[in-house]
Order: C-alpha cells, then sequence, then structure tokens
C-alpha cells in the first residue's frame, strides 16, 4: 500500500486521501468549475514559448503541447 499524495506524489500522507497542499486545490475545484480552474492553469502556467510558438500546437486528446513535425519542401 502506497501512502503517497495521488495527485503530487511528494507528500506522505496517513489519515486522508490528499496532502494539505492539493487538497487546497481540490477545494478551489469544488468552489469553481474545474474548467475554469484548468484554463487557468493553462494561461498563467504554460510555457510562454509554447503558446507564441507556431512550432508547437496543444493536442486536444492528451491536452499537452507538441512540436509540430518538420514540413517537407517539394523539391523541383
Amino acid at each position: 500500500m502506497v501512502f503517497t499524495c495521488p495527485l503530487c506524489r511528494e507528500e506522505w500522507i496517513l489519515t486522508k486521501g490528499l496532502c494539505s497542499s492539493c487538497d487546497r486545490i481540490r477545494f478551489l475545484m469544488s468552489i469553481y468549475d474545474k474548467k475554469i480552474i484548468t484554463d487557468i492553469l493553462d494561461k498563467c502556467l504554460v510555457i510562454q514559448k509554447f503558446q507564441d510558438n507556431e512550432e508547437y500546437y496543444k493536442d486536444p486528446i492528451s491536452n499537452k503541447w507538441i512540436k509540430k513535425e518538420p514540413e517537407e519542401k517539394n523539391k523541383e
């Protein structure tokens, strides 16, 4: 049996499901909609080079930033 926080996996917990820091995140998600919290995290924490760079795109399925494959130029 593992006694680490399932969200951060850094703190040891014995009595409840989440550590105090992660429990605060859960509490905010209970007040606000989960979509609002994830949008705030995306706007504030996602590295700006990914958002403004055309070399990266956000995969809608995995919700991760992925580097685009280089396009092959037509050789004539």
